[in-house]
């Protein structure tokens, strides 16, 4: 018994050898029941891009078939019982993100980013998972098999619950060293549903100093996995974006190398501006479209 006062250094030591062993029967405790058969209906609250935890609280039914949180219910932390998701490689984007948990098995933690399994570290009590997936495509193929990008080819994601989705809007910033007046400009395109893959600018595109020009871009990605950057000058005047300068009605298909896959993050086009009227002077030459969230 720990008389009312200060506490001295041998009571708070016994303290402390109290609180680990109330932990450690905990665990034991825990890892005796069979998680192989526990699951119930729980709603993950929140998520930890650094563990791949999620927090969590446990749920039930009421009488009218509709799920709400159970009184006095298990919860998880994200250093205490946490939950993971199995799938795709998906993340939960949009909370509270209902689901059914199942239990995994009682786990020691071994660091920030290992899963939560292992030997050594703090326990981290009965750890549970649940399943989800959105349609991300994760396998083999060439071009990066995570991270950003998207289209037809293994390895790109777009949807918001896959791991770093690709942004709805993009930034195209022109780099053209001999006409100054295109030299550094930039429009943004957005994402446009469809069978295709495609990124389109606003109706008519201006550039300040290029004239009156305006023109309509758009990055799309066919079906046979390369990029396509489309222009089509709306002003049926001199300033051209094409090989044929002669035509500036057309629409133009601009490839990259043939071995750039559907990430738009990584285009780099180069195509040559021509036409007898060039805005704030300048000559014909190179303008090369980069393409940045």
């Amino acid at each position: 018994m720990i008389r009312p006062g200060p506490i001295g250094v041998a009571a708070a030591a016994g303290l402390r050898e109290f609180l680990r062993l109330v932990r450690e029967n905990r665990r034991r405790a825990e890892a005796l029941v069979d998680g192989g058969v526990d699951r119930f209906p729980a709603v993950v609250t929140d998520y930890d891009p650094v563990s791949g935890r999620y927090s969590w609280s446990e749920q039930t039914w009421d009488q009218y078939g509709s799920r709400v949180l159970k009184s006095g219910g298990r919860s998880g932390s994200f250093s205490y019982s946490p939950a993971y998701s199995f799938g795709d490689g998906s993340v939960v984007t949009e909370f509270p993100h209902p689901t059914t948990l199942y239990r995994r098995v009682v786990a020691t933690e071994i660091g920030s980013g290992s899963g939560g399994l292992g030997s050594g570290g703090g326990s981290l009590g009965p750890v549970y998972e649940f399943p989800l997936a959105c349609g991300c495509v994760m396998g083999s193929g060439s071009g990066p098999s995570v991270g950003s990008g998207s289209g037809t080819q293994p390895g790109f994601v777009l949807a918001a619950c896959c791991p770093n989705p690709v942004a709805r809007t993009l930034t195209v910033t022109m780099t053209a060293p001999t006409i100054p007046c295109l030299d550094g400009q930039s429009f943004q395109v957005f994402y446009v549903e469809g069978s295709l893959l495609v990124w389109q600018s606003a109706p008519a595109v201006t550039f300040g100093g290029c004239g009156s020009d305006s023109y309509f871009f758009a990055l799309e990605c066919p079906f046979s996995g390369f990029w396509r950057l489309y222009v089509r000058n709306l002003s049926l005047s001199g300033c051209v974006f094409s090989p044929d300068p002669a035509s500036p009605t057309a629409l133009y298909a601009l490839s990259p190398p043939a071995s750039t896959v559907c990430d738009p993050l990584a285009l780099a086009f180069t195509t040559n501006f021509g036409g007898a009227s060039c805005g704030a002077g300048g000559v014909p030459g190179a303008v090369t479209f980069i393409v940045t969230e």
